[in-house]
């Protein structure tokens, strides 16, 4: 038995006693592992780091080319933030992921810059946003796993 088999294959299979089982395991399980969400106070957190680090880079002394490489990095980086409800933890994930990929590809302007502070700030901004959707996945992904245990441990539909 599958959760995505239809209803009526449960209904035979499922006994009173399997339900109240099922019902206190769901309980335990949203009370011990809820799906993690990114709080709005560690978003607004972060989205007010990524404006003024986007001033910071806007006006520093470093080339046109290297500029509005970051710049447009930090519009997406505050997209993914601002829309975190749309695009969730996957969407902060993937633009963190560009964020360090910019570092690579503007290696030589990084290099050039690595002592202004804007620099050790981009780190520690995207660190932080990285590490914050890193959380939120991998609690999706344990709930995932706790699922497919409790679909493995349900009786097979007698018909």
């Amino acid at each position: 038995m599958r959760l995505d088999d239809p209803w009526k294959l449960r209904e035979v299979a499922l006994s009173d006693n399997d339900l109240a089982l099922l019902s206190v395991t769901a309980d335990n399980l949203n009370g011990t592992l809820p799906e993690f969400e990114i709080e709005d106070e560690e978003l607004k957190v972060v989205r007010s780091q990524l404006y003024d680090l986007r001033k910071e880079i806007g006006e520093a002394d470093i080339t046109a080319k290297l500029k509005s490489a970051l710049l447009a990095e930090m519009s997406r980086l505050i997209d993914a933030v601002e829309n975190y409800r749309v695009v969730g933890a996957p969407g902060l994930r993937r633009a963190a992921a560009e964020a360090f990929g910019q570092i690579i590809i503007e290696r030589e302007g990084f290099l050039s810059a690595r002592e202004a502070p804007w620099v050790a700030k981009y780190f520690t901004v995207v660190s932080r946003l990285a590490d914050l959707a890193a959380l939120a996945v991998m609690g999706h992904e344990l709930a995932l796993n706790a699922v497919d245990t409790l679909n493995r441990l349900l009786p097979p539909p007698t018909v």
